[in-house]
């Protein structure tokens, strides 16, 4: 049980897993925007940018970390205290994982489309003095399902993207990650107010976000000749009944967040059972 637990710990706060997920999110979102056109896409191509595309998460994240650090007074969970304990092999991976992207398109470097893409998540790293875009309660939510949905779906879409339901497909996409990054804030409540950190549950109830984002992904609904935005909400919210409600923070209750990014995919090979 222990080397269970040990391993947990570090597939979860390696942010390997999260980073795996997000592979299979970019997968399952492009192939739920283009529906068929998507399955005549070559499989190969497909697949080289959901690996650069987990590779690119996992750097992001491992870098965060270095640079918003805990200190180690304030290491009271069991996440900051492994980060504290592995510092040097966040370190080590990040490097590496550079050096291997860069060897894969060093001219990605030069590259508009890259730097446009990495601009939401660099912003978000951006520290000023007690400034930064985390600290607005408001706006972090907001930012952090921004930055996710345009690295993993508005950046990879093709141009017929905007056409039949692929922009509703794409706002309830949107809408899920929103509800998923209000779910980290309200775990991670205890630690944020350790770090005097405000977030939206200083302001808002849990009943009133799941209200609020039921009533924009019934907007897009009744918008979209889909059925994919009511099952998104319906997963996100039996999310919000179930994690906050039975499971502990720690490495399990994240390991659970993270899995939740599968679903679009899940959800796409559904439909195509569905459809033979």
């Amino acid at each position: 049980m222990n080397l269970l637990n040990r391993f947990g710990q570090f597939l979860v706060y390696s942010n390997l897993w999260i980073a795996i997920c997000s592979g299979f999110w970019t997968l399952g979102s492009f192939r739920m925007i283009h529906g068929e056109s998507a399955k005549s896409l070559d499989p190969f191509s497909q697949w080289v940018f959901v690996g650069v595309n987990v590779l690119g998460v996992f750097l992001f994240y491992g870098f965060s970390r270095l640079v918003h650090f805990p200190k180690p007074e304030k290491a009271e969970s069991e996440l900051n205290r492994w980060y504290i304990q592995h510092r040097k092999w966040i370190l080590i991976s990040s490097t590496l994982v550079t050096l291997v992207l860069l060897s894969y398109n060093i001219e990605m470097l030069w590259s508009w489309r890259f730097w446009l893409t990495s601009l939401p998540a660099l912003l978000y790293l951006v520290k000023v003095k007690n400034w930064s875009i985390r600290s607005i309660w408001y706006l972090k939510p907001l930012w952090v399902a921004g930055a996710w949905w345009w690295f993993t779906v508005g950046m990879l879409q093709e141009p017929d993207w905007m056409g039949s339901d692929g922009v509703w497909i794409s706002a309830s996409l949107f809408l899920f990650l929103l509800e998923l990054s209000m779910l980290s804030d309200w775990v991670d409540a205890r630690e944020d107010r350790l770090h005097h950190t405000d977030t939206w549950i200083n302001h808002l109830s849990l009943n009133q976000v799941q209200f609020g984002v039921a009533i924009l992904q019934g907007v897009v609904t009744f918008c979209c000749d889909s059925w994919i935005p009511v099952a998104l909400l319906t997963v996100s919210n039996l999310a919000y009944w179930l994690i906050p409600k039975y499971l502990k923070p720690g490495w399990k209750n994240q390991f659970i967040q993270e899995s939740i990014l599968v679903t679009p995919l899940f959800m796409q090979i559904i439909i195509d059972l569905w459809q033979e």
